[in-house]
Parts: C-alpha cells; structure tokens; sequence
C-alpha cells in the first residue's frame, strides 16, 4: 500500500508556536491526523504478529509526547491497543527516566546531562553519580518545531533565530542545565545528525554510538541544510529522505542545548527510551536499574552473543593476566590499569570471529566493534537486507531480504526457521549468494517496503 502524502502544514509565524504549560505539555496541542493515526495501528499489528511468530512472552509498549499531548491520544492509542499491542502512556518524568536508564547503562557517564530529542518533545536529565538528580521535558521535538518555525520549503533566518530564542529560553528556565561538563544525547534526529557529521568528516565507521559530536560541526550542518530547499536537502549524505524536512529545527533544538549547557561537543547514544524500558524489566527487581560496570557487561555480552567457550576463554584471560602481572613486577611496564582491562577483554574475546563451514552455505560471523556498550549486538548482513539468527534457530529480517537456501522448516509469515542451523551463533553474516536448496525461493521476501512510523 503506498504510503499517503503528508499534509502540507500551514506556515506559522514564531507568535503562535506551541506554548508550555507549568507541566510541560503544550497549551493548544494538535490532533494526531488520520493517516498517522492509520499507519500506528498497521505497525503495532505487523509487531504484534512478529512476536506471535517469535514466540516472544512478554511485550512493553509506551507511548511518548506525540500521543500524551494529542487531544485525539486515546483514540490513537485505542486504534494501537486494538491491533493487538496493549500500550500505556507514560509522562515526561517517566520519559526521562527511561531514558536516564538507558544512557547509563549504555555509556560510562557518571555526572552530566542526558538529553533524549524525539518528534515531539526533548527530555533532559541531570546526572550526579550515575543518578537522575533533575530532569525537565519540553514540546521541542523536531517534528513540532518544524511545524511551528520551518513549515516553510526554504527556511529564513529571521524564523531560525526565532526558534533558537524559543528553545534558549526554554532551556534557561531550568538553571541546573548550564555547566554541566558532559552531555550525552539520544533519539532518532540525534543519531541522524551524527551519521551526517560522520560523512561530512569522512569519518571511517559506520557506527553512530559514542561518537562525539563537536558544536563546530552542528553549526556546519544548520548552515547547509538553512540554504537549501527540502528535496535537495534529502541530497545531503547521511541524511534520510524522510527525516529531510524534519532535522534543521533539531539540529538548532540541540545547538541551543549545548549553548545553555555550555559544552562544545555532544556524545552520541544510541540507545534511549527503549533501552530504558528494556532494563527496568530484564534487572528487576533492582532500584534503580543499573548495570554494575558497563564495559564489563558490554563484553560478555559480546562474548554471549557468539556462543564463546566460557571456560577455556576465562583461563586464557586468567593466563595472560598473570603474564602481565608478572611484568609489571618486574618493571618491564607500569601495570596501567586500562591496559590491564583491555587485556582481560580481548582474552574473552579473542576467539570472536572464527569462520564457519556448512553445507551449502558459508558462514562467517560478523566481526566485532567494540562498541563498550553494554547489550549492544553486533548484526548480520546480506546484500539488501540484514539477517539474525535467534533462539530455536528462527531468522529475523530486517530492510529487504534475499531468499536464503534452506533445507527444510522455511516459515512465510513473519519470519523464517531453518532447523538446520545450530542456536549458538545468533548473528551470521552470508558471504554472497549461494545456489541451495529453498522450498520456496521468494518465501523471506519481504511483502512491504521498510517505513518509520514517526
């Protein structure tokens, strides 16, 4: 089904943006349109079914400010609940906790800001010994300041100052958010605005997490995205053709953020609110939720996901942390700390990447990036699609998938299974396309094109 056109809003001057009230939540908030509204309920019943089919037990679904602020938030929230995905609505506080959990126990911060920038609003948190202290929520989201300031296709100075004197004065309102040292920054636009960072700078890796986002660069960006209509924006690399209309108002959202909070760089999280929601259920019941020592945990949790021989690397790490003990006894080195952990670590992992041999695939696993994140997961990949293999041998897709030669136990409805394959490496990448045996060769193509629902 193609995806209906998006209205066209109409161009509003800086006077009548979205006000917030004492309780953070904008004083004439609009309707969530039907489409939208439509596209929801599809999502949460194509989910729904995957999970059936993934035999998942337990699902948390929450909604954020683009339905807590809705006047019509039940009936979109009825339309998802009705699809088969019971949801709850969770307020900026608990937003913000969710994405305090999420960031810390995905980075090594310890005292600073956390920042989380969606469609609707931004959540900002302060962090005092791994802690949530303070936290403030704002309509500021990317999606409503766009509509409220850069409706137009070419935007204007005088409406981008407009909206960083909004969001400077938002941000001033809460004094706790100036000196702050470090911020940490999560969301879609926030990551989107890293990956088009990363290519105006060649950057070599591909991945968005624990990058540090210098303000210099948010400014190169802001400037080059002011000067060019929509459809040639969606030129600009990194930048997604369905986020172009969307990322100049949260690039100057979040530029006025490190202002206030007097930082010159922003570091990238990629995992937030979900992850949050993730924590609080898997360490249960911990309070607060928080992973001990997350580079520890990032680790073995590697380490789990390719199936590592627990024993024999433990007595490997053992081995060549005595070696290096010895040493340093010795005087040979000055038995750094940090060397002595990346030791401990590369001896647990040491036997990561190892190929496979089957019949008639090849198999490698998919190398690691030590991403120091823990519950991070490295991913599979395909020409045109990426591939995961899970508990009971079922293959998760995901974008486009390329028909894979299996042998029996194919499966057509929201995944596949190959029974052939063992459970303990979770994560394969195929080296090409191979000639096999499929019983039926367009069975894993997927039906619909990929979409974002906000």
């Amino acid at each position: 089904m193609p995806r209906p056109p998006r209205p066209t809003p109409r161009r509003r001057r800086p006077p009548s943006a979205p006000r917030a009230t004492s309780s953070g939540r904008p004083a004439n908030p609009p309707r969530t349109p039907s489409w939208p509204c439509a596209r929801a309920a599809r999502v949460a019943r194509l989910f729904a079914g995957f999970c059936r089919g993934s035999d998942i037990d337990e699902v948390r679904a929450v909604a954020t400010s683009a339905i807590r602020d809705a006047p019509n938030g039940d009936e979109v929230l009825d339309a998802i609940t009705g699809a088969g995905l019971p949801a709850r609505i969770i307020s900026g506080e608990e937003e913000a906790r969710y994405g305090h959990l999420g960031a810390i126990n995905g980075t090594t911060l310890t005292d600073g800001l956390i920042a989380e920038l969606g469609g609707g609003s931004i959540q900002v948190g302060r962090v005092d010994d791994r802690l949530l202290a303070r936290s403030m929520s704002a309509p500021l989201g990317a999606v409503r300041m766009t509509d409220a300031f850069l409706a137009g296709d070419i935007a204007a100075r005088d409406d981008i100052k407009a909206l960083r004197r909004h969001a400077l004065d938002t941000f001033h309102r809460d004094p706790w958010i100036s000196g702050a040292g470090r911020l940490v920054a999560m969301g879609g636009a926030v990551r989107t605005l890293a990956a088009m960072a990363q290519k105006a700078a060649s950057y070599p890796l591909g991945e968005v997490h624990g990058y540090l986002m210098a303000r210099d660069a948010m400014g190169d960006l802001i400037d080059r995205m002011a000067g060019l209509p929509r459809r040639e924006r969606k030129r600009i690399p990194g930048l997604k053709a369905d986020r172009a209309d969307i990322m100049l108002a949260g690039a100057v959202v979040l530029d006025a953020l490190m202002h206030v909070a007097e930082v010159d760089r922003v570091e990238v999280c990629a995992e937030g609110l979900r992850w949050g929601v993730f924590w609080e259920a898997f360490l249960a019941p911990a309070e607060p939720p928080l992973v001990e020592d997350v580079r520890a945990t990032s680790v073995r949790d590697l380490a789990e996901v390719y199936g590592y021989d627990r024993p024999h690397c433990e007595h490997v790490a053992r081995l060549a942390l005595a070696i290096f003990d010895g040493l340093a006894r010795l005087g040979v080195h000055d038995g750094d700390p940090r060397e002595r952990e990346w030791l401990a670590s590369a001896a647990l992992l040491h036997d990561v990447g190892h190929l496979l041999l089957g019949d008639p695939l090849r198999i490698e696993v998919v190398t690691v990036r030590g991403s120091g994140v823990a519950g991070r997961r490295g991913r599979g990949r395909m020409r045109g699609g990426s591939l995961a293999l899970g508990p009971k041998g079922r293959i998760g897709l995901g974008q486009r998938a390329l028909p894979f030669p299996c042998r029996q136990g194919v499966r057509t409805d929201t995944g596949a299974r190959c029974d052939r394959l063992g459970e303990q490496h979770q994560h394969l990448s195929l080296q090409g396309q191979r000639a096999g045996i499929v019983d039926e060769p367009g069975a894993l193509q997927t039906r619909d094109p990929p979409f974002e629902l906000f």
